[in-house]
């Protein structure tokens, strides 16, 4: 009796075992495949997922627990509602191109979660798709993305900056709500939406700017995000609707709200119910640079790309594609003035100064009128007449001079005429010499550069009005001296099209030090732009795998709390960095 006992026992045992062996590990889910394989779950198929209303009516549900990776294959074009809805244990998601679509809760309350890059394919993300993934520190939105669905990234308190492309047209309601750490928020023109309580409880968010494009703020947009002390709004107040503000902001309007001057008295007489104080010294936005192509239409591809140099120094980003149908046209790039300018360049300070050494210098009175070079000297007394392109010197003698000293401090952009007199009796000079009439011209620089290593040696040619321009091993080009107005194009190569063409203004480079190593960065460059800039290709900064920014003699970089500088964090000049092994 007992031996049969011991038989029923190990039949049992050995049933138990065989069942867990054959415990499901593979499903269906709408035109997709979902395979859980060593804590990885990867979906695969051509399609989308399916909906699911409650996290328990997944079939891998069981499971979830035990999942620390999920892999989103190729094909795949839409991620389900709930599909990985309180995956307590997952650290890291694969999403591939092609993926068009991220459904409401998708990833909800992921906690282990730190970072994601949405595919450039994602033209939205749904509501709570993020939501209350504590541990994310870095998101990468993509450029075509349009709309960020309400809750999508609330109570991702572990976030530290935010930059949303400049396609997305709508922030939803409560989107970053409760993104306590959060510092930076870039929004861009051609948004025009931001929802209810879109940046509510955003606790470390000192600053932010409303772009002109903005017509609709809703009500508690800010609220409880008492540490902003500065708003740039740069919306028409005209076409603006703007809702409750009473938790918004610092208490008793202390928080300043900077305005255009032309728009300062319509926002105080309209919207004198809003938790700031408008202040109208904001300066106006640069005019967008138009770039022009030799496309039939805006589907059409292009060989040709034109812009008119903006009176500011610009860059000019290129990206290239292979020509399928291997047709090229040519392109030609339009020239600069002749010589006889002195080119200056304004600088931070506001205060022009020649791009290149000038000697102003006196030779002798009587040769001053061919070489236009003066220097004050003994006796001599030099005074800087300002005329128009059509007047004699003489007619400017009476009026008020300037002193070359001022005139060097201060080379302001016009047309000039150099006097040199006598000082006193006592001179040894006499008599009173001028110069020919010359002009002060400002100028600028073009640096044109590849946006990807594909698009190295690409291009045929650049050319700034009708003289080329020398391109390197690197695909890069620079011209310094540029009248606006000026032409510039770009020609490819045979058997390729231009997909891109950016241009913007070039950012005045910053230094920071940190353990003796210098970095150069623009304002608002992210670590990971900085590194990537040819001024740090020696200083030995890196990302290391881990995402985490590294020095190679001196470690991981922290900040003054120690905790692990990301490449995607915004450069603070405040903060106290440091190199820590």
């Amino acid at each position: 009796m007992k031996t049969i006992s011991r038989y029923i026992m190990t039949l049992a045992l050995l049933l138990t075992a065989v069942g867990g062996a054959w415990a499901q590990t593979q499903w269906e889910s709408g035109d997709c495949t979902v395979t859980l394989n060593n804590g990885t779950l990867t979906v695969s198929g051509n399609g989308g997922m399916a909906d699911y209303l409650n996290g328990s009516d997944r079939p891998w549900d069981g499971n979830s627990g035990d999942i620390t990776s999920v892999v989103v294959e190729s094909g795949v074009t839409s991620v389900g509602f709930n599909a990985f809805y309180f995956f307590s244990n997952l650290t890291s998601v694969t999403l591939p191109e092609g993926l068009t679509a991220i459904g409401p809760n998708a990833f909800m309350s992921c906690f282990s979660l730190t970072s994601v890059t949405i595919p450039s394919t994602v033209t939205s993300i749904s509501e709570s798709a993020f939501s209350s993934c504590s541990a994310m520190t870095s998101v990468t939105l993509p450029e075509g993305l349009t709309a960020i669905g309400a809750n999508a990234f609330s109570d991702c308190s572990s976030l530290t900056s935010i930059t949303v492309p400049s396609t997305v047209t709508s922030i939803g309601q409560a989107a970053f709500m409760g993104c306590s750490a959060i510092t930076s928020v870039t929004l861009p023109e051609g948004l025009t939406a931001i929802g209810t309580g879109a940046f509510g409880r955003c606790s470390s968010l000192t600053s932010i700017t409303i772009p002109s494009t903005v017509t609709s703020i809703g009500g508690y947009a800010f609220t409880l995000s008492s540490a902003i002390s500065d708003v740039n709004l740069y919306a028409n107040p005209d076409n603006l609707t703007w809702g409750n503000t009473s938790s918004d902001f610092k208490s008793g309007k202390a928080t300043q709200c900077h305005v255009l001057a032309e728009h300062l008295s319509t926002y105080q007489n309209n919207f004198s119910s809003v938790n700031v104080t408008f202040v109208g010294d904001l300066e106006p936005l640069p005019t967008p640079i138009k770039v022009t192509t030799n496309a039939a239409s805006a589907q059409d591809l292009f060989t040709e790309a034109s812009f008119t140099m903006p009176p500011f120094d610009a860059t000019v980003n290129y990206m290239l594609v292979r020509d399928m149908q291997d047709e090229t046209n040519p392109v030609i790039f339009s020239g600069l003035p002749s010589s006889g300018n002195i080119v200056v360049k304004k600088g931070s300070d506001g205060k022009y100064q020649p791009a290149e050494a000038l000697t102003i210098q006196l030779i002798d009175p009587l040769a001053a009128a061919e070489a236009q070079n003066i220097i004050a000297a003994d006796g001599i007394t030099i005074k800087v007449l300002v005329g128009d392109d059509s007047s004699l010197p003489i007619e400017y003698d009476q009026d008020n001079p300037i002193t070359l000293e001022a005139f060097l401090a201060d080379m302001k952009p016009g047309y000039y005429w150099i006097k040199a007199e006598q000082t006193d009796e006592n001179s040894p000079y006499d008599g009173t010499v001028y110069s020919s009439e010359f002009t002060v011209v400002e100028k600028y620089d073009l640096a044109v550069k590849p946006a990807n290593d594909f698009s190295k040696g690409k291009v045929e040619s650049v050319t700034v009005g009708s003289g080329s321009v020398t391109i390197d091993a690197n695909g890069k080009a620079s011209k310094t001296g540029i009248d606006p107005e000026t032409e510039v194009k770009i020609k490819a190569k045979h058997g390729y099209v231009i997909d891109k063409v950016e241009v913007k203004k070039t950012m005045k480079l910053l230094t920071l030090t940190v353990n003796g190593v210098t970095i150069y960065y623009a304002e608002g460059d992210s670590w990971a732009n900085a590194i990537s800039r040819d001024e740090n290709k020696d200083s030995g900064l890196f990302i290391r795998e881990g995402n985490r920014v590294h020095h190679t003699n001196y470690g991981q970089l922290v900040d003054s709390n120690t905790e692990a500088v990301l490449p995607e964090a915004i450069i603070n000049a405040n903060e106290s960095y440091r190199f820590i092994k």
